[in-house]
C-alpha cells in the first residue's frame, strides 16, 4: 500500500520514504509486550494497585491512536496474558536460598550454647541473607548492650560455628528482621 505524498509529509517522513509502520492490530503478536503492562504498583493490591501517571499517559495515547470504540481490545491485545501458577511459584522459590535457611535453623539450635542463655532470652536470630545473621532484640538497652560489648564475641562463635556461612551479626528491634525494599 503506497501512501500519498501529502500523509507522508504529515507524518513527517520525506517524499521518497516508505509509509510509517502501524502499530500492532488486536489479531496481530505485539513485539514486545511489557510496554503496556502495568508494573509500576505491581507490589500494591486492590485500590492501590492503579495505573501510575506514566501508565496512564500510554494508555490515553492509545485510545487516542485507536479510538474509543477499539482501544480497550487493542491495549488488552498489547499486554502479556496471565502467566502460569507454576511459573510464579517456581520464580518465589528460587529467591529462597535453601542454604540460609538450614544455617538459620542450626543458629537457631546453637543459640542458646553460643550467645548464653541471659543473651538468648533476650534475643533471638530471625533471619539469614548474604552471610549477616539479624537478631531481633525487644529491649534497646539490651540491643546497645549487645552491639558494644558482645557482637565480636558472637561473631567469632557464629563464624566458628557456621564454618564461615555467617560473616556479620545485626541486631534489630522486633519487626525489622529484613528492612525496607526486602523482599
Amino acid at each position: 500500500m503506497n501512501a500519498s505524498p501529502e500523509s507522508a509529509r504529515l507524518a513527517g517522513a520525506a517524499p521518497g520514504d516508505a509509509a510509517p509502520q502501524r502499530l500492532p492490530t488486536a489479531g496481530s503478536q505485539p513485539q514486545a509486550p511489557q510496554w503496556t503492562e502495568r508494573t509500576g504498583r505491581h507490589r500494591l493490591t486492590h485500590a492501590a494497585r492503579g495505573a501510575t501517571a506514566l501508565e496512564r499517559r500510554r494508555e490515553q495515547t492509545l485510545a487516542e491512536w485507536y479510538g474509543p470504540a477499539l482501544a480497550p481490545a487493542e491495549i488488552a491485545a498489547h499486554r502479556a496474558g496471565p502467566r502460569p501458577l507454576a511459573d510464579l511459584l517456581d520464580e518465589a522459590l528460587r529467591g529462597i536460598r535453601s542454604g540460609d535457611a538450614s544455617v538459620l535453623e542450626r543458629v537457631c539450635s546453637l543459640w542458646p550454647a553460643l550467645a548464653g542463655d541471659d543473651v538468648a532470652r533476650r534475643a533471638l536470630p530471625v533471619a539469614l541473607r548474604e552471610h549477616v545473621l539479624t537478631v531481633e532484640v525487644a529491649n534497646a538497652t539490651w540491643r546497645y548492650v549487645l552491639e558494644r560489648e558482645h557482637q565480636v564475641r558472637l561473631r567469632c562463635r557464629l563464624r566458628e560455628a557456621t564454618a564461615g556461612a555467617v560473616a556479620e551479626i545485626r541486631f534489630v528491634p522486633p519487626g525489622r528482621a529484613l528492612g525496607p525494599g526486602a523482599q
